[in-house]
């Protein structure tokens, strides 16, 4: 499904946020993410540093070579962009997920 794609697209999308970001990665996608909230104790691989939805979306564009701009709107507007319609896939990339055994729904195969 995600190899056929055009492009990955997340708006609050709390705890798949980051899997986004990493599947455009793996596919070569491009994609466009809006962020909001953080559930930085779910996810003890990223930096110790990433406690805020700021500093969430700066480690995202970081992490993918992303851009950073806003939606005309207020509240949560921040969106991580990366419009390259050429970057190779990386086969590399992982798909993170959380890592607290309660946000899995008992009986869904998570690997």
């Amino acid at each position: 499904l995600l190899e056929g794609c055009s492009a990955i697209v997340a708006l609050h999308a709390d705890e798949a946020t980051e899997a986004a970001v990493d599947a455009a990665l793996k596919y070569g996608k491009p994609f466009a993410v809006v962020p909001c909230c953080v559930f930085a104790d779910l996810f003890p691989n990223r930096p110790a540093a990433v406690r805020t939805t700021a500093e969430f979306c700066d480690y995202l564009a970081a992490k993918a070579g992303a851009t950073l701009e806003y939606l005309r709107f207020e509240g949560k507007n921040k969106v991580v962009v990366r419009a390259d319609n050429d970057a190779a896939p990386r086969r590399d990339v992982a798909i993170t997920e959380p890592r607290d055994p309660a946000h899995v729904v008992s009986g869904v195969k998570t690997d």
